[in-house]
């Protein structure tokens, strides 16, 4: 199997290492950092190699986490609550809660759920969902944690916000 990628085909392997090696790129350079400080683990500060206990003491007592407050405040204003198709010209406005669009939500439960997506797009900069069809049966909408997932695309100068 073939899969194209940056405008070449190449394998389904190399895809993989290619995947692979982005996200642990992405991890390494900043996506565990980021994590880490929200979760209240931060780098100790500067303190110059010749200071008293004390001021070692003060230093390390002055760590403080206001690393979530900014997402948690606007975390708190964001939800989804109904979807609007757009409609052309002469055509009658759907009720927007009555479309398959605004089903797949509700029977996925994204109503509990998305309060995950939208911390995970303020906190790291992006944010996944898919929509996946498990064995064939009913699609279910899942929110995706940005420090297991990469999005590749087939063409970044032609796809939305490709890095």
């Amino acid at each position: 199997m073939a899969v194209v990628f940056e405008g070449e085909a190449i394998s389904l392997t190399e895809a993989l290492v290619e995947a692979r090696s982005k996200l642990s790129s992405d991890l390494d350079g900043h996506l565990l950092k980021i994590d880490r400080y929200c979760r209240g683990d931060h780098d100790k500060p500067y303190t110059p190699r010749h200071a008293t206990d004390e001021y070692k003491e003060l230093a390390n007592r002055s760590i403080t986490n206001w690393s979530m407050m900014p997402v948690k405040a606007v975390v708190q204003g964001l939800t989804v609550d109904g979807f609007r198709s757009s409609v052309a010209p002469g055509e009658e406005l759907v009720d927007p809660i009555r479309t398959s669009q605004w089903d797949l939500w509700q029977k996925s439960r994204m109503d509990a759920h998305q309060i995950a997506v939208h911390r995970s797009a303020l906190q790291f900069g992006h944010s996944f969902v898919v929509i996946d069809t498990a064995g064939g049966g009913e699609p279910v909408m899942r929110g995706l944690s940005p420090l297991r997932t990469v999005a590749l695309f087939v063409d970044p100068a032609w796809d939305d916000n490709a890095e």
